[in-house]
């Protein structure tokens, strides 16, 4: 009999370029894409923890990232069961950060030697990778949402 999922709180990072592309990295796990991000250390802010993330999964700061308002912000509920390929289940909460930076930007990026990111690269809205799992595909949403965009289709 296998574990009950468990609880995963954590952070996304929504990052944009002046075009309005959105910065995905190609996962370690499962090889999709998706906002780099992840779980909070025990007593570490939100905010704290997207800057963290960002900068360890793509060696990049952003002085503006700030957490999206609720309920754009906010990750929870049943649709948000992560499996990860070690067979783990759980259940995500967390909020969304989002901001802005320079295409540009990317050329200086340097990812940390953990592995979760293979690659990083700016996508159009309307022209986006196969995503890993339902949080970044919501994500995806909202931000196609905001673009006047349609929604996608969870295929995660």
């Amino acid at each position: 009999m296998s574990d009950p999922p468990g609880l995963s709180v954590g952070v996304s990072v929504l990052l944009q370029d002046e075009a309005g592309r959105v910065l995905l990295q190609r996962r370690g796990d499962d090889g999709r894409w998706g906002t780099p991000g992840g779980r909070l250390n025990p007593g570490e802010t939100f905010l704290a923890a997207a800057h963290r993330e960002l900068h360890e999964e793509t060696g990049l700061s952003c002085p503006g990232l700030t957490l999206l308002p609720l309920p754009d912000g906010l990750v929870d509920g049943p649709d948000f069961r992560h499996d990860y390929p070690s067979g783990q289940a759980v259940f995500m909460v967390g909020l969304r950060a989002w901001g802005t930076i320079s295409a540009a930007a990317v050329e200086d990026a340097a990812p940390d030697d953990s592995g979760e990111t293979l690659e990083l690269g700016w996508f159009a809205l309307d022209n986006l990778p196969a995503l890993s799992g339902a949080v970044n595909v919501a994500s995806m949403n909202l931000l196609r949402a905001r673009a006047g965009l349609g929604p996608l289709v969870n295929s995660a």
